[in-house]
């Protein structure tokens, strides 16, 4: 009598084809795929929506230089810092956080404790967001910024300036950031530097929207004469 060698092998049973066995095994790795797209989805929708008020608010108080309260302050931080426990590697949630404590930190400008203390957790906000994206010239210009306010050396004030502008050349709002920050450091600027900002000044359009003119009187620096 003939003995069988199948050991219970699931491909040899009884009406069950390794085709079949295939197909299920593709549909459970579609499921657990399906699934797991589910639950990535549902917590980048959730980071999403805890951030889009904070996102707003923040425009508003640096862009449109609305007021802002403390009770505000405290709820944008608070569901900002959830929204990046829940994906913590979006470089976006680090700029958002970056620059709410920046803006409490300008608040805070005379007072240098509170000024450090704000601005040391901007900086680690943008240090964070730029090894995750280093192409942005915005968070360079604010991390410039931060240096700036922190009184560090004004070779890496320099330094994250020059990243800002090769990222972001034309972008308005990094021109005028790394604009003032040269006349914040126009002692100390290079010909180059120098050179860069009255480039900018030469262009009568340029010059009315980054408000040059009212800067250059601010930081005390002579105002060219136009070519």
């Amino acid at each position: 009598m003939k003995t069988s060698t199948n050991r219970g092998g699931i491909a040899d049973a009884p009406g069950v084809s390794a085709a079949t066995v295939w197909r299920w095994l593709v549909f459970a790795l579609v499921a657990a795929v399906f699934v797991w797209a589910c639950v990535f989805g549902s917590r980048l929708a959730q980071s999403e929506w805890l951030s889009m008020e904070p996102r707003h608010r923040i425009a508003q108080w640096t862009q449109g230089g609305q007021p802002w309260q403390m009770k505000q302050w405290a709820q944008m931080q608070g569901q900002l810092r959830q929204a990046l426990s829940i994906t913590p590697d979006n470089p976006v949630l680090h700029d958002n956080l970056a620059s709410l404590y920046a803006l409490r930190g300008q608040s805070y400008w005379t007072t240098q404790s509170l000024r450090r203390a704000f601005f040391l957790d901007a900086r680690r906000h943008q240090v964070t967001s730029l090894q995750l994206r280093a192409v942005n010239g915005r968070t360079w210009a604010a991390l410039a910024l931060s240096m700036h306010a922190l009184g560090e050396p004004p070779a890496n004030v320099y330094g994250a300036l020059g990243n800002a502008r090769k990222f972001s050349p034309s972008d308005p709002k990094v021109q005028r950031m790394v604009a003032s920050l040269v006349l914040a450091h126009w002692g100390t600027a290079s010909p180059e530097w120098r050179q860069w900002t009255l480039g900018l000044y030469q262009q009568p359009d340029v010059r009315m929207r980054l408000g040059l003119e009212t800067m250059f009187k601010t930081y005390g620096v002579a105002v060219p004469a136009l070519l």
